[in-house]
């Protein structure tokens, strides 16, 4: 009996973490894709700490089949001046188009996201597509406007990046869109979130 209850306590040590971390994991999305059949899973989004006013950046880990990838959410804000033009002798602020709009975030294919470490390493990571984002008035005002842009960017992982983002915290991450880099930080102190998410998948 005694060797019974030893064996147990020695098996719940062992499962304890991987049981307590699946219990932790939360899903927005987990399916059978209708094309290929293949188990799609989305882990809820993470927010990270505001880096600067209106912009914000959200992560989660994707597993499509046997593909894994980490899926960054980010949403920032600009603003400009509206362009004029003479009509009727009238001088007239011009409203871009939402093509226009739009074109204000653009991740290209093979763009970077970066991501610090606790130990100040840096891991880049690839964006697999282009991803255009999806943008919209925020405010608008006689000779300005602001203007908020959205976009989800999934970057590939395989087994050196899961090892690499496993084995250490993060301090946040820098997203390369329209050739500027896009910073958000998650404190002054590491935090495991990505490490949380990669073990999710």
């Amino acid at each position: 009996m005694k060797k019974f209850i030893a064996l147990s306590i020695a098996v719940l040590m062992i499962l304890g973490p991987t049981a307590t971390n699946a219990a932790k994991c939360k899903f927005q999305t987990d399916i059978a894709s209708r094309d290929t059949g293949e188990k799609v899973r989305w882990t809820r989004w993470v927010r990270d700490k505001f880096y600067h006013k209106g912009n914000y950046g959200l992560l989660a880990a994707v597993s499509e089949g046997d593909q894994k990838y980490l899926a960054v959410q980010v949403v920032v804000g600009a603003g400009a001046r509206y362009n004029s033009d003479i009509m009727g002798g009238v001088q007239v602020s011009l409203r871009p188009t939402k093509e226009a709009l739009d074109a204000a975030l653009v991740i290209p294919e093979g763009a970077t996201l970066s991501i610090t470490m606790a130990d100040n390493t840096v891991y880049e990571l690839v964006a697999e597509n282009e991803v255009i984002g999806d943008s919209d008035f925020v405010t608008r005002g006689m000779d300005h406007y602001s203007v908020a842009s959205y976009a989800v960017i999934k970057y590939l992982l395989d087994a050196d990046a899961i090892a690499a983002l496993s084995a250490q915290r993060a301090k946040g991450f820098k997203v390369q869109a329209n050739g500027k880099e896009y910073a958000f930080s998650f404190g002054k102190k590491p935090v495991d979130k990505i490490q949380k998410i990669i073990a999710c998948i």
